[in-house]
């Protein structure tokens, strides 16, 4: 138990990654390996939970950031029309049977097949889709 006025801290082991890929171990000076435990009330934890979303954060890294005295900005919020999103969703589905048109290209060249004026097709699509995407992307607009 904790001396009056401190905080109890619970000591977890430094995990490392579980397979060839994935992010390399950080440095033991930088790992969060301590962790604290406070008991709220209902309001308070609903309170810090709105505050973390207007800041965009987890309550996690909100709890440390104010912990440790961080100043906290909200989050940008980013609008949209509904329109556009909708534009962006036909954007989405478009990259995707782009990409099924691919896959199957490949396969085609895997069996010996001629593929040059699929290709050519596909790379007019790629170049369609992307200035449609570069257009929707302009129409975002950051909020105040």
């Amino acid at each position: 138990m904790a001396a009056p006025g401190m905080i109890a801290m619970s000591k977890k082991t430094p995990t490392t990654p579980r397979g060839p890929g994935g992010r390399p171990p950080l440095p033991a000076h930088e790992q969060r390996v301590a962790s604290t435990r406070a008991d709220l009330t209902f309001a308070e934890k609903d309170y810090l939970r709105q505050q973390a979303d207007l800041a965009g954060l987890s309550e996690a890294e909100y709890v440390r950031r104010r912990a440790l005295g961080y100043r906290i900005e909200p989050a940008p919020r980013v609008m949209a029309d509904p329109g556009l999103i909708v534009a962006i969703n036909d954007l989405a589905r478009q990259i995707k049977a782009i990409g099924t048109n691919y896959n199957q290209l490949l396969v085609s060249v895997h069996r010996g097949r001629n593929v040059r004026e699929p290709i050519a097709a596909i790379h007019e699509q790629i170049e369609e889709v992307l200035a449609d995407t570069q257009v929707a992307l302009r129409r975002l607009t950051v909020a105040p």
